[in-house]
C-alpha cells in the first residue's frame, strides 16, 4: 500500500520545507490544498501516492477527520514533514499553549 522505503529516503534528503502552522483541521487543510495545487498535484496524484482514495485526500482539506498516518503520509507525498520539538511545557501554561487565555 505504501513505498514506505522510498517516501522515508525523500525525507532524509533535508530537501522538505515546513507548512505555516495551523491551529485548526481547517487551517491545516486549507494550507495543504495550497501546497498541493503549488505544486500541480491533483488529489488524484496525491492519493495514487498515499495510496488511498481520492476522498481521503478530500477529506483532509476539508479539515474532516482522517487518521494520522494518512496525514503524515499526505505530507510526505508533498515532500513535507513533520517536525517534532522536544519543548517542556508547565501544566499551568497548557491554556496558552492551547491558544486559550486562562
Amino acid at each position: 500500500m505504501f513505498d514506505n522505503k522510498n517516501m522515508i529516503e525523500s525525507l532524509n534528503t533535508n530537501e522538505s520545507t515546513p507548512i505555516p502552522r495551523a491551529s485548526t483541521p481547517r487551517e491545516f487543510g486549507a494550507i495543504y490544498r495550497v501546497e498541493r495545487k503549488a505544486l500541480g498535484k491533483t488529489l488524484e496524484d496525491i492519493a495514487k501516492l498515499v495510496g488511498c482514495r481520492r476522498q481521503t485526500i478530500a477529506d483532509i482539506e476539508a479539515g474532516r477527520n482522517v487518521g494520522v498516518l494518512t496525514v503524515f503520509m499526505a505530507l510526505a507525498a508533498l515532500g513535507k514533514c513533520v517536525e517534532i520539538k522536544s519543548t517542556r511545557y508547565e501544566l499551568g501554561s497548557m491554556p496558552d499553549l492551547m491558544g486559550n487565555s486562562a
